[in-house]
């Protein structure tokens, strides 16, 4: 009898032991309060909105910043974690020089080469207190930055390669045109449709070479701009808030996906019905494909701040509903919150009671034994 009761006891001791173990070493996703989502025109709204969207768009951009344009990528995460509040600091055309200088670092925008388009000096400034302020308190925050990097160095090629100002054009079919959308682009680096045109022109006009040894030239120097302007912004980031959860997403090819859009939908030149040739499509891809692989890497592994942040992959994008080919769809920025939750599931965890707190039925199994 005696020997069947050690038995006995010997099996509950263990079967408790087990469960205690399985209780503490269970983890679930970490909750999240205060979400600062820093990013441009790919973040901060999507591609099939309606005029009254598009005001609401300008609204989040220049006055209440508390909260996510319904349908983004970071309206989605919010919902799904539960997330209470959210800050969205972004605007069209951001690179991360104007994030730097939002989040109160150098102010790099009028130094570095590249400044078409995009956001005041004078609003940022004025909004920058909000942003730092929401920098402080947030314990997630992510990171959408480097696009317009490499956009607004192509576009400068693309002036370059019509001599600026399209003086090379008076007289011909195009020179209204072209003065038209650089101009568009000199407003808006992110014209979509404005780019798309340009391409046209510049293949019917035989200065797609010029382009491309100009780009050449001109997408090394982003780089180097970019990585010294997000290291900066890293450094700001860990020094006013050392204990948030960073996401930093990485980058699709947008010139390729902006080619890809002006083939597909037929996009023609005014109206002789010209379009965009697969051999000139393959030869500007080719361009910008190795710059926009050497940014994600940079991000993924060669930042000295890489080991404190998640690197979020999004190059498998697809931008079905996108009405201009490179901004974000509703599938889009679907695909954007799914990579986002996957990788705050699996590196933002925490137990789910915590080990000073397991509960172990052990001493409540001897006090039985002692009565």
């Amino acid at each position: 009898m005696k020997s069947s009761a050690k038995k006995l006891l010997s099996l509950l001791l263990t079967l408790v032991m087990l469960s205690s173990l399985a209780v503490s070493a269970f983890a679930e996703t970490k909750t999240f309060e205060n979400y600062l989502m820093i990013g441009d025109s790919i973040a901060i709204y999507h591609d099939e909105p309606t005029v009254a969207d598009k005001d609401k768009v300008h609204y989040v951009q220049t006055t209440d910043p508390y909260r996510a344009f319904p349908g983004t990528y970071s309206d989605f995460l919010k919902t799904e974690l539960g997330i209470k509040n959210i800050c969205s600091c972004g605007y069209a055309g951001w690179r991360v020089q104007e994030a730097l200088l939002a989040l109160g670092g150098t102010d790099y925008t009028a130094d570095y080469m590249f400044n078409y388009g995009g956001d005041s000096v004078k609003r940022i400034s004025t909004m920058s207190p909000i942003y730092i302020s929401a920098l402080e308190n947030a314990d997630l925050i992510s990171i959408n930055l480097g696009s317009n990097n490499l956009i607004q160095a192509f576009v400068y090629a693309l002036y370059t390669a019509f001599e600026v100002d399209g003086t090379a054009f008076e007289g011909s079919e195009y020179d209204v045109q072209v003065l038209e959308y650089i101009n568009e682009l000199k407003a808006d680096s992110s014209d979509a449709e404005a780019l798309a045109n340009l391409l046209l022109a510049l293949e019917y006009t035989q200065r797609g070479t010029v382009l491309l040894k100009n780009a050449l030239k001109m997408m090394p120097q982003a780089i180097v701009e970019f990585e010294k302007s997000i290291n900066e912004l890293f450094s700001i980031i860990y020094e006013k808030n050392p204990d948030a959860d960073v996401l930093v997403i990485g980058v699709y090819n947008p010139i390729a996906e902006l080619i890809n859009h002006t083939i597909e939908s037929n996009i023609t030149l005014s109206e002789n019905g010209k379009t965009l040739t697969s051999a000139t499509a393959t030869l500007l891809e080719q361009t910008v494909e190795p710059y926009v692989s050497a940014m994600n890497l940079y991000l993924r592994s060669g930042c000295s701040y890489s080991s404190k942040y998640v690197y979020v992959d999004v190059t498998g994008v697809d931008l079905t509903g996108s009405g201009d080919g490179v901004h974000l769809g509703t599938v889009g920025h679907q695909y954007y919150c799914s990579q986002l939750k996957a990788a705050i599931d699996t590196h933002f965890v925490t137990d789910a009671v915590p080990a000073t707190k397991t509960y172990s039925p052990l001493s409540k199994l001897f006090s039985l034994f002692k009565k």
